[in-house]
């Protein structure tokens, strides 16, 4: 019993998917995440930003920015954010202007726009009725 040996195993960076300390220890690290125009909601890894203004250009403009300002960050610090699992999504008052794509972009690589996205396991439509979910 007391003889016991773990296999080893090398772990070069990063965290084992579903460790329970995973959330707690992403917050720790990233909490020096730079300012950013958009509105940030952020748990463990995932992170939403949000940004309301009158034009989708400056929508479009604000973004792509903060974006870059992130990817740079991120970077700096060894963190790699996923370009294919990030998506856009616009919610507007008038519904036909809801299915507007954003030209947003990130590390060079336009972001695909989704009508439908996820976040934390919600799916959130462009009419917030959440009959996707």
């Amino acid at each position: 019993m007391g003889d016991d040996v773990n296999s080893c195993c090398r772990q070069v960076n990063g965290l084992p998917l579903g460790s329970v300390l995973a959330p707690t220890l992403f917050n720790l690290y990233t909490n020096d995440f730079p300012a950013t125009l958009s509105r940030r909601f952020i748990y463990a890894d995932h992170i939403c930003c949000a940004f309301q203004t009158e034009t989708f250009s400056e929508i479009e403009c604000t973004l792509t920015a903060d974006l870059a300002y992130l990817a740079k960050y991120c970077q700096q610090w060894r963190l790699k954010p996923c370009t294919s699992k990030t998506v856009t999504s616009v919610f507007h008052v008038h519904n036909i202007r809801s299915c507007r794509e954003l030209d947003v972009q990130m590390n060079g690589q336009r972001l695909r726009h989704h009508p439908h996205s996820v976040y934390l396991g919600v799916t959130i439509d462009w009419i917030l009725s959440y009959r996707e979910h």
